[in-house]
């Protein structure tokens, strides 16, 4: 995380090597130094002091919140990289499905688009070692590395019996926070509806360093006559809590609240306000589209534009993530931690965080009205992504995208039996069934509505 966004503190590293006026100053820390030291010492095989130091942490970090945690030194890059949308890979993204890593999807122009790795391909081994049982982070640093280093990436593809093996150079990879609708065929991005072009389209991944900034570019391509425009954070897990006031500026009038952040004893600690003139004119529908992996920052943006009836809101109900957490630094920058500091608050003093003991019944998060609910069932949420991603290359179709489909209610309600995590290999080879993504049809439907109507005396 940028450092003016870190509460950066520099405390000894609790270990063995910690000196005894220190530790003698805490007698907790006196207590965990001794034991690693014993441990180190004592134990019949050779321990390492970091190991044993960072599993210590890791299991304080238990008794709080989900969302506070140790990152540890081998963790700690990663950590800064996807904050600052840039690091050293081969353009991919992957997911754990049935205790396999599977490509979710393949970065345009990136080393493994370049070499022929597909989404769905299933990664059993990478500078060969199995992936089988691995953890999806550890299978993430391997891939990870040093621009211009190889790594060889051996795959298992549905319909091919042998195993394919990539030898990948790594490069730089800029993650695109803000997509459009479909790419042309020399890889840019467009920003409005291929089937309704007078409606922008932007599809906001997470909230780094530079979203809104990409957002502003895109808001600048849309037209500038747009009938409206729709804002896509579906599975938008969040990121940085000024990411989040930047945009929501982009829609409201100057000195509006957008979030306050309060501390434990709900005393306001900060408020954002919006400081400039909208850059999208109030003239113009906004939808806002949510599903219920939509979390922190994705919420606060969606809350605040709903609080001021800026946006209608159109998906499902949002995660209920409405805590914020500092990263604050640990032996000179080489670890930190997040810790759940403060709760935020949308404008209409309502916290939208889930509580472990919350019903349906209670406030949290953010809710679409009645008539623009509209939930997915796994298998739906599984296909309509994978359509979407399939409509990101260059060139493609609309045909197998809801984006671009005028389809009646039959065909809406089509069923998707050929989920990836619930078929088996010759399944997958099936023809899959198209479905109609019907949270962007409604939002499309929002809009349309929202058009002034022309009367005429005759």
């Amino acid at each position: 995380m940028p450092t003016r966004n870190m509460t950066s503190i520099f405390i000894a590293l609790i270990i063995a090597m910690l000196c005894y006026g220190e530790a003698h100053r805490n007698r907790y820390a006196l207590t965990l130094s001794e034991c690693i030291s014993q441990i180190n010492d004592l134990y019949y095989e050779p321990v390492d002091p970091q190991m044993l130091f960072d599993d210590a942490m890791a299991g304080m970090f238990k008794h709080l919140d989900s969302y506070s945690s140790y990152i540890s030194p081998s963790d700690i890059q990663a950590f800064r990289d996807d904050i600052q949308q840039e690091f050293g890979g081969i353009g991919i993204e992957v997911s754990s499905q049935k205790n396999q890593i599977i490509v979710r999807y393949v970065v345009f122009g990136k080393p493994a688009f370049a070499a022929g790795m597909k989404a769905d391909d299933e990664i059993i081994a990478i500078d060969g070692q199995s992936m089988e049982d691995a953890e999806i982070d550890d299978a993430v640093k391997l891939m990870r590395g040093a621009v211009g280093t190889k790594v060889t990436v051996e795959v298992r593809r549905a319909g091919v019996a042998e195993t394919l093996s990539f030898t990948l150079e790594r490069a730089t990879i800029d993650i695109e926070s803000v997509l459009g609708d479909r790419r042309d065929m020399k890889g840019n991005w467009s920003y409005v509806l291929q089937a309704h072009p007078q409606i922008g389209y932007a599809r906001v991944t997470t909230f780094g360093d530079h979203t809104a900034s990409e957002l502003a570019t895109a808001i600048g391509q849309m037209p500038a006559n747009m009938r409206g425009m729709i804002i896509d954070l579906r599975s938008n897990p969040g990121g940085l809590l000024d990411c989040a006031v930047q945009i929501c500026d982009m829609f409201l009038p100057p000195n509006q609240t957008i979030v306050t952040a309060r501390s434990r004893d709900s005393e306001i600690v900060s408020e954002f306000r919006s400081e400039q003139p909208p850059l999208v004119p109030p003239s113009v529908p906004v939808v806002v589209l949510v599903d219920q992996y939509s979390a922190s920052a994705s919420e606060i943006v969606s809350a605040c534009l709903q609080d001021y009836h800026r946006a209608t809101i159109v998906g499902a109900r949002t995660w209920g993530k409405g805590t914020v957490q500092n990263v604050i630094e640990l032996d000179r920058g080489r670890s930190a931690m997040r810790l759940t500091t403060q709760t935020y608050w949308r404008p209409s003093e309502v916290n939208i965080h889930r509580h472990s003991n919350d019903t349906e019944d209670d406030p949290w998060g953010v809710i679409p009205k009645p008539e623009n609910r509209i939930d997915y069932d796994v298998d739906t949420y599984q296909q309509v992504w994978q359509q979407r991603y399939a409509h990101d290359l260059p060139g493609a179709t609309g045909d197998n995208a809801a984006v671009n489909a005028d389809a009646d209610s039959d065909a809406a309600e089509t069923s998707n039996d050929a989920a990836v995590d619930e078929v088996d290999a010759a399944d997958e080879q099936k023809p899959k069934q198209p479905v109609i993504d019907r949270q962007l049809e409604r939002a499309i439907e929002v809009i349309e509505a929202a058009q002034p109507k022309i009367t005429r005396a005759a």
